[in-house]
């Protein structure tokens, strides 16, 4: 017996010894330079007690740098590649973001709910809920919380007045650090949870009490949390937590009551909380049993619960921690304190009464620059973790970072590098001019991260931390005392950069006109020997733009290709949006160069290049034969910041083909037949509609009516829902559907900036959805795949058809499926397609029919003959057999076609088969659809609205692509026979029952909003509608 207890022991003791051997010898294997480990720690050593992360840190970058873009680090049994070329750290955070998506941080879901929090969260869940987030921290957003937190700053400078008063005892001295939680807790408590939690008034507040715990009490000692966040999935099967019990308790309590409390009151604050609630999920035993966070059937109270726990703990730590640092290097650098000082009253003298606003506080510069340094000095997290995903080869050199392996990046000991920034524990502002932000790396500075998973709440944050600053500067005068600790020492437990013993300035009151004459004394000298300087630079920047816009606007004449010469600085479209509509600049040049024995004209877009196709021929080549090189329109999308922008008509590539092959079965003519009898009962319930409005001739105004119509028809199709529009003129659906179509994010030139440059206006994380209109379009279909899927309710629609690929994408089908925001973006752009460009093409056949009496009493007894031997009931093939009207529609979509040019890019540079005239790559190709629609050449007598032109023999006739309201080659209009199929049903119901005519209102001839990109009729379209006796 003893034997066999000796060799299993030795068993055992072999296989812990193979086991560190291999675990510990995993570097020298990869050919990856690395640090000698010790057993069990790894490189560890001395963690929580004599040193920081960022000291660990310290000796591995200090080690390797200039050796390697990255080294091999264990911490404790885990492998760890620790980053150090910036290059490299650009490719893991944004160009192969996908790989490096997960930090691979510790969460316990199971056992500690709150745990589970965006920070933490990974994979689908993570994108899920980041997108669903992303709008709480618009600017929009910050302005509603703006006052709430100018408030808050009040009370710290009133509570700081009460602190300075105690202290005079001792000199002034004031502990700040605890003074700026206190006001952090109460800005959070506030715009997070809607609660006056009085920290500032009662330093022992539960709230206050509760998050110091958090971070100078934690659950476990500093080994214990190593070991749990360098090793998280193996902490998580053993059922570890990180959080006290008390403290989850508590905030799963906070959070609790008060939803329950709004929800039972119906109280709205539109505030972080409130987000929480519109995800909420309505049956939560149903939330539970599901796997994970997902969206589509909602938050479980848990998970609200750890979303607004990080917002707390991340907006109160982070931001009071960069205030009392900045205060603590202000006291240092009175110089520097001075001048802020100089500069937050110089800015608030120009608003009214002094008054703190956003506006005036975006526009203190110097005071951006010392909050930057501040996190360059001293940022709050020591370095960033990713972890990899699938196996990734290093671009510039030999070295792989397997799967499942963590990278860390070393953002302290990167911004404390003196090759980066020289003289690094020196603090200056001046650092962050833009001339030397430009000349460093991009990713040289990193306290909130970069790329998709930088840090969400950075625009709170600082904004928090800027309201506190300038209501204590502009106060008080801080500077260092006896008591002061200098340098200062760091808790080495916490993982997070904060001083072991809080930090103590001397702390004194201003009086306000020392401010005001020591600010116009500075400023004036400042402003003296800054003039020249910045009248020089400007002087060189206008002469360099003014070049370069020539450059460019030179391009056609130096190619000899015919073009309209540009003018500055919009080419040739300075027409547009006051004198003409974008779709008649382009008719117009089309019709000016069409017989030069050219194929296209010149054209600037502002600055762009931009080829108007004059020929047929090369009209077919670039839609149809040679597609593959004009595949891309070109058009502004931004998947990740504006998922809703990210549709079939706009994306590109390889992401085009694949989504496009997966809604091609959504349109057949055996899917548009299953959801005929939705378009045909709206049809009936606005021909009730219009019959109740004109019981006598009556004046209306169509183009209303039937719009609300067609966003009854794509409500019910796209998303199952029971729209109401037509009875309800204000319903949100009908308004919502016109902001889509009418309105942008931005206004004015940032518009065309989007428009001309969507490549770097997406680099810019620039948007062009309205923020509402996104927000109710994927509130609609997540509540709609939500219901769906509980009710398990089937009804033959697009949605359907969604849902279907949407489950797959769930199952790993990612070959058929769609990701909840590719749904999302393929239903939005289903409905504004759907609705504005049937509506208005409806709204243009009425104007027609009414101008031409006898076109519209043909086609109503064709609707009439064809009804009679169906027992007066419409079928989908009964229309079908209305070829009239199929004619007339198409002639209206002639004469209108709603989007009046299509856009393509070339991939490559494309000759058509004259040298002289080749299209050069990433030219933008203009096909001129509403000029090549009124050619005379083509259609005779363009103006005239005559519908036998569509006659079977008449197309055959015309050449091929001579007809394009919907595209056509491989990228045409998807949903056109659904386009057709809706404008066509509705017609037939209206002019079977009712006479239009002209009236003194109807504008004649039509003029058309030069504003819209898609054309639309100005005022409206006004029509005398009188009943049809039968």
């Amino acid at each position: 017996m003893l034997f066999l207890t000796i060799a299993l022991l030795g068993v055992v003791l072999a296989l812990l010894y193979s086991l560190y051997q291999n675990t510990y010898s995993y570097w020298e294997r990869m050919g990856v330079p690395y640090e000698q480990p010790l057993p069990i720690i790894g490189n560890m050593k001395g963690i929580g007690s004599r040193l920081h992360f960022r000291d660990i840190n310290q000796r591995i970058y200090d080690q390797f740098k200039g050796k390697t873009p990255f080294a091999g680090l264990y911490m404790f049994f885990k492998r760890v590649a620790f980053i150090i070329d910036l290059d490299l750290i650009k490719q893991l955070l944004i160009k192969d973001f996908n790989v490096f998506q997960d930090r691979g941080i510790f969460n316990n879901v199971r056992d500690e709910p709150l745990t589970g929090h965006l920070f933490t969260l990974e994979g689908d869940e993570w994108r899920s809920m980041r997108h669903k987030l992303t709008p709480v921290f618009t600017s929009g957003k910050m302005k509603h919380m703006f006052g709430i937190i100018v408030d808050v700053g009040r009370h710290l400078a009133d509570t700081m007045d009460k602190e300075v008063a105690a202290a005079s005892a001792e000199k002034g001295d004031v502990e700040i650090k605890e003074l700026c939680a206190r006001y952090t807790t109460d800005v959070i408590g506030s715009c997070a949870f809607g609660l006056e939690c009085n920290s500032l008034a009662d330093p022992f507040a539960e709230f206050r009490s509760k998050g110091r715990l958090i971070f100078e009490n934690p659950r476990h000692p500093q080994i214990i949390q190593s070991f749990i966040f360098t090793n998280p999935n193996l902490a998580r099967k053993m059922h570890l937590k990180v959080l006290r019990d008390d403290v989850a308790n508590f905030f799963m309590t906070a959070v609790r009551s008060t939803v329950d409390h709004r929800i039972k009151n119906g109280i709205k604050r539109n505030d972080f909380l409130d987000q929480l609630i519109e995800l909420r999920a309505e049956n939560e035993e149903a939330a539970r049993q599901g796997k994970g966070i997902d969206l589509s059937h909602g938050l479980t109270i848990e998970q609200m619960a750890a979303q607004a726990f990080v917002f707390f703990i991340a907006g109160f730590e982070t931001s009071s921690s960069t205030m009392a640092f900045c205060l603590y290097e202000l006291a240092l650098q009175q110089d520097i304190q001075r001048r802020l000082r100089e500069e937050i009253e110089t800015v608030l003298k120009q608003t009214a009464d002094g008054e703190l606003t956003y506006e005036a506080v975006s526009q203190m510069s110097y005071l951006e620059k010392v909050l930057a340094e501040t996190l360059r000095k001293h940022p709050i997290l020591p370095h960033l973790m990713r972890l990899a995903k699938t196996d990734y080869p290093d671009p510039g050199t030999n070295l792989v970072i397997e799967k499942g392996t963590s990278i860390v990046i070393p953002v302290h000991n990167i911004h404390h590098d003196p090759e980066i920034y020289p003289q690094p524990e020196r603090f200056d502002p001046e650092r962050f001019e833009p001339a030397a932000i430009k000349a460093r790396h991009q990713f040289a500075y990193l306290p909130f991260g970069d790329g998709p998973r930088n840090c969400i709440g950075e625009r709170f944050g600082k904004m928090q931390a800027k309201v506190g600053l300038i209501s204590l500067l502009r106060r008080f005068k801080f500077s260092v005392s006896e008591h002061t600790e200098i340098p200062l020492k760091f808790n080495k437990r916490n993982f997070s950069l904060s001083t072991q013993d809080g930090i103590i300035l001397k702390v004194e009151q201003l009086l306000p006109i020392n401010i005001a004459c020591s600010a116009n004394h500075s400023l004036s000298v400042h402003r003296g020997v800054e003039m020249s300087t910045i009248l020089v630079l400007i002087g060189i920047i206008v002469t360099l733009l003014y070049y370069a816009a020539r450059h460019r606007h030179n391009y056609w004449n130096r190619r000899g290709i015919p073009h309209d010469e540009p003018r500055f600085p919009k080419g040739n479209i300075a027409d547009w949006q006051t004198k003409r509509q974008l779709g008649v600049i382009f008719r117009d040049y089309y019709l000016k160069y069409k017989n030069r024995n050219a194929p296209f004209a010149g054209f600037y877009f502002f600055f762009t290049k931009t080829v108007i196709v004059t020929d047929m021929e090369l009209v077919k080549r670039v839609l149809i034969k040679d597609f593959s090189n004009f595949e891309n329109r070109g058009i502004f999308h931004n998947e990740l910041d504006d998922p809703l922008s990210a549709t079939l008509f706009s994306i590109e590539g390889q992401k085009w083909r694949q989504l496009r092959h997966k809604l091609t079965p959504t349109f057949t003519s055996g899917k548009m037949k299953n959801m005929q009898p939705i378009v045909l009962k709206v049809a009936e319930e606005m021909a009730k509609i219009f019959k109740e409005k004109a019981s006598t001739a009556q004046v209306l105004e169509v183009t209303d009516l039937v719009g609300r119509f067609t966003a009854d028809v794509i409500g019910n199709c796209a998303f199952g829902l029971d729209c109401n529009s037509q009875r309800n003129p204000d319903a949100d659906f009908v308004r919502m559907g016109k902001r889509a179509v009418t309105e942008r994010r931005y206004r004015g030139i940032l518009d065309f900036f989007i428009f001309g440059f969507p490549k770097l206006a997406r680099r810019m994380h620039l948007k062009i959805t309205v923020e509402e209109v996104e927000e109710f379009y994927l509130r609609i279909i997540r509540d709609t795949i939500k219901y769906r899927l509980s009710m398990e309710e089937k009804r033959n629609d697009f949605m359907d058809m969604l849902i279907e690929m949407y489950q797959k994408q769930k199952a790993g089908n990612t070959e058929e499926g769609l990701t909840f925001e590719e749904l999302a973006a393929q239903a939005f752009i289903f409905f504004v397609a759907g609705f504005e460009t049937s509506s208005t093409t409806m709204g243009f056949a009425l104007y027609e029919l009414a101008l031409h009496q006898d076109i519209q009493n043909k086609l109503r007894a064709e609707i009439n003959e064809v009804l009679s031997k169906y027992n007066n009931e419409y079928t989908y093939d009964n229309v079908k057999e209305m070829k009239y009207l199929e004619q007339v529609v198409m002639e209206t979509l002639r004469k209108y076609p709603v989007l009046p040019h299509l856009t393509r890019k070339a991939i490559s540079d494309y000759s058509p088969g004259d040298p002289k005239h080749y299209i050069e790559k990433n030219t933008s190709v203009v096909i001129p659809a509403l000029g090549i629609h009124y050619d005379p050449d083509i259609y005779p007598e363009p103006d005239k609205f005559k519908p036998e032109r569509f006659t079977e023999a008449e197309i055959a006739a015309r050449p091929a692509c001579s007809w394009l309201p919907f595209g056509d080659g491989p990228r045409n209009c998807i949903g056109s026979r659904f386009g057709m199929m809706q404008t066509s049903v509705g017609l037939a119901h209206l002019i079977r029952d009712f006479k239009f005519s002209v009236s003194p209102q109807t504008q004649i001839p039509m003029k058309w909003v030069t504003k819209n990109i898609l054309l639309s009729a100005e005022n409206g379209i006004y029509l005398k509608v009188e009943r049809v006796s039968i």
